[in-house]
C-alpha cells in the first residue's frame, strides 16, 4: 500500500493505480486497498471509477464493522445472518481481517473465557472459508482447555484446508507432538 500512496503523493497517477490494482490482486477482500485505488482514480480525474471503488470499500468497511459489532455484543447469530447473505453472492469473500478479530480473540482467551473464544474462532472461520487462521487460534482454545481430542481434529482441518507450506508443516508438528 505505502508504494501506491507514495506514488499518489508525487502525483504519479497512473503508477498509482497500477500499485494500487496489485494491491487489489494480493488482498481482494481488504477495504483498505480499494479505498487506496479509489483514490489513485480520483486524483487521476476517472472520478466515476473512483465513486464505484469508494462504495465497494464502504460496503466492506461496513459489513466488517457490523460483523464485529455483533460479535463483540454476544449476537453471534446475527453476525452469522450477515457472513451467510455475503457469502451467498460470492461464497470465497473473506470478511474478518485478522487485525480486527484477532486481537479480540486474544484479549477474550486471556481473559479465560475459552467458550467465548471458541465461538469467535466459529465465526471467524465462517467468515473466511478457506483460510487457517482461525483454526490455529482455535487450537490454542482447545490446547487450554486440554481437549486434545478436538485439538486432533483441528490441526487435521487445517492440513485439509492447506496441505503444503508453512502452515501445515505446523500443523504436522503438532499433530506430531500429540502422539508422542
Amino acid at each position: 500500500r505505502a508504494h501506491g500512496r507514495a506514488a499518489l503523493a508525487l502525483h504519479e497517477n497512473d503508477l498509482a493505480i497500477e500499485v494500487s490494482r496489485l494491491n487489489v490482486e494480493l488482498y481482494p477482500n481488504s477495504w483498505r486497498v480499494y479505498r487506496d485505488l479509489a483514490e489513485a482514480y480520483h486524483a487521476a480525474g476517472d472520478a466515476a471509477e473512483g465513486e464505484r471503488l469508494s462504495a465497494m470499500a464502504d460496503e466492506m468497511r461496513n459489513r466488517e464493522s457490523a460483523i464485529m459489532e455483533y460479535v463483540r455484543s454476544g449476537a453471534y447469530d446475527e453476525a452469522r445472518r450477515i457472513i451467510l447473505r455475503a457469502h451467498a453472492t460470492n461464497p470465497d469473500l473473506q470478511l474478518l481481517t485478522p487485525s480486527r478479530i484477532g486481537p479480540y480473540f486474544d484479549e477474550t482467551l486471556m481473559s479465560g473465557d475459552s467458550d467465548k473464544a471458541l465461538e469467535l474462532c466459529r465465526i471467524w472461520a465462517l467468515a473466511n472459508p478457506g483460510t487457517v487462521g482461525p483454526y490455529f487460534s482455535m487450537a490454542r482454545v482447545y490446547r487450554s482447555q486440554g481437549n486434545i481430542e478436538q485439538l486432533r481434529a483441528t490441526y487435521e482441518r487445517i492440513l485439509e484446508i492447506e496441505p503444503e507450506g508453512r502452515s501445515a508443516d505446523t500443523a504436522r508438528r503438532a499433530l506430531e507432538e500429540l502422539n508422542r
